[in-house]
């Protein structure tokens, strides 16, 4: 029998992601970053990926980051729950995108309200548990606004596809 050992110490994580190669991804929501622990030659090594630039609302800081999704190619999207917005990294990048919410918090289909699981389809839409309006969004690539899915749903905080892609 093996046992487990201990990677990601001193954490408060919201979302975690591993990928096919066995890296991790995690949410450091106290810290207001993502870390991708990276593992070669049988061990891991931390590094920060987006935000960790304390907490704020500019294109290189989270604040409070739950869910998150990465992609085959390390693309990142995190819900940045405090600033109600989602935010795109791509692989390196030391900023993000805005691509959903950002325009204050409130219940407009341009706005969120404490997002807190973000997925993202083959066609690159992306799906948003917006919490605090009770209610599953989709935004279409490069839109200025959000479709509303599923709502009234109290409270939402994960969401998932299928092998079909349903979600």
């Amino acid at each position: 029998a093996s046992e487990g050992i201990s990677i990601i110490t001193g954490v408060y994580s919201m979302g975690i992601h591993v990928d096919s190669s066995g890296n991790i991804f995690v949410s450091d929501y106290n810290a207001h970053r993502v870390l991708k622990y990276t593992l070669s030659d049988g061990s891991y090594t931390q590094s920060v990926i987006a935000g960790g630039n304390n907490s704020g609302n500019s294109l290189n800081q989270l604040n409070r980051p739950w869910g998150i999704y990465v992609d085959s190619s390390e693309t990142l999207y995190v819900a940045d729950t405090y600033n109600h917005r989602i935010m795109k990294w791509l692989s390196g990048a030391s900023q993000g995108v805005l691509v959903a919410g950002g325009n204050n918090q409130g219940q407009a289909l341009n706005q969120l309200n404490y997002p807190r699981s973000v997925n993202v389809d083959s066609s690159e839409n992306i799906y948003v548990s917006d919490s605090d309006n009770n209610r599953i969004v989709k935004w279409a690539p490069n839109s200025n606004q959000g479709v509303n899915l599923l709502g009234y749903v109290y409270h939402p905080r994960e969401i998932k596809f299928d092998s079909q892609q349903n979600l």
